[in-house]
Protein backbone atom coordinates (compact mmCIF):
# COMPACT_ATOMS: atom_id res chain seq x y z
CA UNK A 1 0.00 0.00 0.00
CA UNK A 2 1.45 3.55 -0.78
CA UNK A 3 2.00 5.84 1.58
CA UNK A 4 1.22 9.78 0.54
CA UNK A 5 1.60 13.08 2.52
CA UNK A 6 -0.70 15.70 0.69
CA UNK A 7 0.71 18.73 2.63
CA UNK A 8 3.10 19.49 4.78
CA UNK A 9 5.37 22.54 6.38
CA UNK A 10 7.03 23.69 8.95
CA UNK A 11 4.01 25.96 10.39
CA UNK A 12 0.46 25.08 9.92
CA UNK A 13 -0.40 28.79 9.70
CA UNK A 14 0.97 32.32 8.33
CA UNK A 15 4.63 32.68 9.32
CA UNK A 16 7.75 34.31 8.89
CA UNK A 17 9.46 30.72 8.74
CA UNK A 18 7.93 30.58 5.02
CA UNK A 19 9.85 33.47 3.93
CA UNK A 20 13.19 32.15 5.21
CA UNK A 21 15.68 29.63 4.37
CA UNK A 22 14.26 28.03 8.21
CA UNK A 23 11.32 26.67 5.82
CA UNK A 24 13.91 25.26 3.00
CA UNK A 25 15.65 23.62 5.56
CA UNK A 26 12.84 22.47 7.34
CA UNK A 27 11.86 21.32 4.03
CA UNK A 28 14.94 18.96 3.30
CA UNK A 29 15.50 17.70 6.94
CA UNK A 30 11.56 16.24 7.06
CA UNK A 31 12.57 14.72 3.38
CA UNK A 32 15.42 13.27 4.99
CA UNK A 33 13.10 11.77 7.68
CA UNK A 34 10.50 10.45 5.22
CA UNK A 35 13.00 8.09 3.27
CA UNK A 36 11.71 4.81 2.78
CA UNK A 37 8.61 5.41 4.92
CA UNK A 38 6.30 7.65 2.71
CA UNK A 39 5.92 7.19 -1.08
CA UNK A 40 5.64 10.79 -2.31
CA UNK A 41 4.89 13.84 -0.15
CA UNK A 42 3.76 17.62 -1.37
CA UNK A 43 4.87 20.39 0.53
CA UNK A 44 2.25 23.59 0.11
CA UNK A 45 1.66 25.75 -1.89
CA UNK A 46 3.33 26.50 -4.94
CA UNK A 47 1.92 30.07 -5.17
CA UNK A 48 1.42 32.53 -2.33
CA UNK A 49 -1.94 33.56 -2.26
CA UNK A 50 -2.26 37.42 -2.80
CA UNK A 51 -1.93 39.81 0.63
CA UNK A 52 -4.82 42.04 1.04
CA UNK A 53 -2.55 44.80 1.78
CA UNK A 54 -0.01 43.97 -1.23
CA UNK A 55 2.54 42.78 0.50
CA UNK A 56 4.97 40.66 -1.32
CA UNK A 57 6.27 38.76 1.53
CA UNK A 58 3.90 38.10 4.29
CA UNK A 59 4.62 34.67 5.62
CA UNK A 60 2.54 32.35 3.54
CA UNK A 61 3.47 28.72 2.51
CA UNK A 62 4.11 28.84 -1.18
CA UNK A 63 7.39 28.23 -3.04
CA UNK A 64 7.19 31.54 -4.86
CA UNK A 65 5.44 35.12 -3.97
CA UNK A 66 2.47 36.12 -5.49
CA UNK A 67 1.88 38.67 -9.36
CA UNK A 68 -0.07 41.04 -8.03
CA UNK A 69 2.71 41.93 -5.07
CA UNK A 70 5.41 43.07 -7.85
CA UNK A 71 7.73 40.36 -10.52
CA UNK A 72 7.47 36.70 -8.62
CA UNK A 73 10.23 35.62 -6.16
CA UNK A 74 11.67 32.22 -5.78
CA UNK A 75 11.32 31.89 -2.05
CA UNK A 76 14.35 29.96 0.02
CA UNK A 77 12.33 26.49 -0.11
CA UNK A 78 12.24 26.74 -3.63
CA UNK A 79 15.64 26.51 -3.94
CA UNK A 80 15.62 23.73 -1.88
CA UNK A 81 14.17 21.40 -4.08
CA UNK A 82 16.95 22.00 -6.93
CA UNK A 83 19.43 20.68 -4.10
CA UNK A 84 16.91 17.48 -3.27
CA UNK A 85 16.73 17.18 -7.28
CA UNK A 86 20.67 16.26 -6.57
CA UNK A 87 20.25 13.24 -4.80
CA UNK A 88 19.77 10.43 -7.26
CA UNK A 89 21.22 6.85 -7.20
CA UNK A 90 21.79 3.83 -4.69
CA UNK A 91 21.31 4.99 -0.81
CA UNK A 92 24.44 4.67 1.09
CA UNK A 93 24.95 4.80 5.09
CA UNK A 94 25.80 7.96 6.19
CA UNK A 95 26.90 8.04 9.94
CA UNK A 96 26.86 11.09 12.54
CA UNK A 97 23.79 12.86 12.33
CA UNK A 98 22.92 14.38 15.51
CA UNK A 99 20.98 17.12 16.76
CA UNK A 100 21.11 19.74 14.47
CA UNK A 101 22.48 18.09 11.16
CA UNK A 102 21.00 15.44 9.22
CA UNK A 103 21.25 14.26 5.75
CA UNK A 104 21.69 11.35 3.52
CA UNK A 105 23.84 9.66 0.96
CA UNK A 106 24.06 8.37 -2.05
CA UNK A 107 26.21 6.88 -4.44
CA UNK A 108 25.45 6.78 -8.76
CA UNK A 109 28.46 5.49 -11.03
CA UNK A 110 31.77 7.18 -10.06
CA UNK A 111 30.01 10.07 -8.03
CA UNK A 112 28.98 10.11 -3.98
CA UNK A 113 26.63 12.57 -3.57
CA UNK A 114 25.68 13.60 0.55
CA UNK A 115 23.37 16.40 1.63
CA UNK A 116 23.46 17.92 4.86
CA UNK A 117 20.95 20.25 6.45
CA UNK A 118 21.35 22.50 9.89
CA UNK A 119 17.72 22.65 10.92
CA UNK A 120 17.65 25.38 14.15
CA UNK A 121 14.37 26.57 14.93
CA UNK A 122 16.25 29.45 17.13
CA UNK A 123 19.03 30.28 14.58
CA UNK A 124 22.18 29.82 16.76
CA UNK A 125 23.26 26.60 15.84
CA UNK A 126 26.65 27.48 13.33
CA UNK A 127 28.30 23.67 12.61
CA UNK A 128 31.60 22.65 11.17
CA UNK A 129 30.66 19.12 10.44
CA UNK A 130 33.48 16.40 10.12
CA UNK A 131 33.29 14.62 6.98
CA UNK A 132 34.60 11.12 6.15
CA UNK A 133 33.94 8.83 3.02
CA UNK A 134 35.72 5.79 3.14
CA UNK A 135 35.97 2.98 0.61
CA UNK A 136 36.86 4.76 -2.25
CA UNK A 137 39.14 3.55 -5.30
CA UNK A 138 42.13 5.77 -4.83
CA UNK A 139 43.12 8.50 -7.72
CA UNK A 140 41.71 11.68 -8.31
CA UNK A 141 38.47 13.28 -7.85
CA UNK A 142 36.51 16.46 -8.30
CA UNK A 143 35.10 17.98 -4.95
CA UNK A 144 31.85 20.30 -4.90
CA UNK A 145 30.14 22.42 -2.15
CA UNK A 146 26.63 23.60 -3.45
CA UNK A 147 25.19 25.57 -0.58
CA UNK A 148 21.43 27.01 -0.37
CA UNK A 149 22.79 30.47 1.13
CA UNK A 150 26.92 31.00 0.58
CA UNK A 151 29.89 30.37 -2.06
CA UNK A 152 30.20 26.95 -2.63
CA UNK A 153 33.16 25.04 -3.47
CA UNK A 154 34.92 23.46 -6.57
CA UNK A 155 38.70 21.60 -5.75
CA UNK A 156 40.78 18.53 -6.90
CA UNK A 157 41.10 15.70 -4.60
CA UNK A 158 43.70 13.00 -4.59
CA UNK A 159 42.84 9.73 -2.59
CA UNK A 160 45.72 7.60 -1.89
CA UNK A 161 44.52 5.67 0.83
CA UNK A 162 40.66 4.80 -0.30
CA UNK A 163 39.28 7.58 2.27
CA UNK A 164 38.49 11.22 1.87
CA UNK A 165 38.39 13.76 5.08
CA UNK A 166 37.19 16.98 5.27
CA UNK A 167 35.13 19.38 7.39
CA UNK A 168 32.49 21.02 5.89
CA UNK A 169 31.31 24.65 7.81
CA UNK A 170 27.22 24.58 8.02
CA UNK A 171 25.55 28.04 9.24
CA UNK A 172 21.86 27.45 10.89
CA UNK A 173 19.28 26.51 9.05
CA UNK A 174 21.28 26.01 5.66
CA UNK A 175 21.76 23.27 3.49
CA UNK A 176 24.73 21.58 1.37
CA UNK A 177 25.40 19.63 -0.62
CA UNK A 178 28.79 17.73 -1.68
CA UNK A 179 29.78 15.77 -4.65
CA UNK A 180 32.68 13.68 -5.27
CA UNK A 181 33.03 12.57 -8.52
CA UNK A 182 36.11 9.77 -9.53
CA UNK A 183 38.09 11.68 -12.60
Amino acid sequence: MAKFITEFGSVSENSPYHDSSFDAAHLAATIRQLLQRIDLAFTFEIKDGFSPEGKKFWGRWGLLTHEKAGEIEKKPKYWALPLLNKMTGNRISLEGEGDWVTGFAVKESSKVKIILVNLDEKGQNFENVPLTIKNLENGDYHYQETFLVGAGKKTSENITDGTFKKEVSLSTNNIVVIELTKI
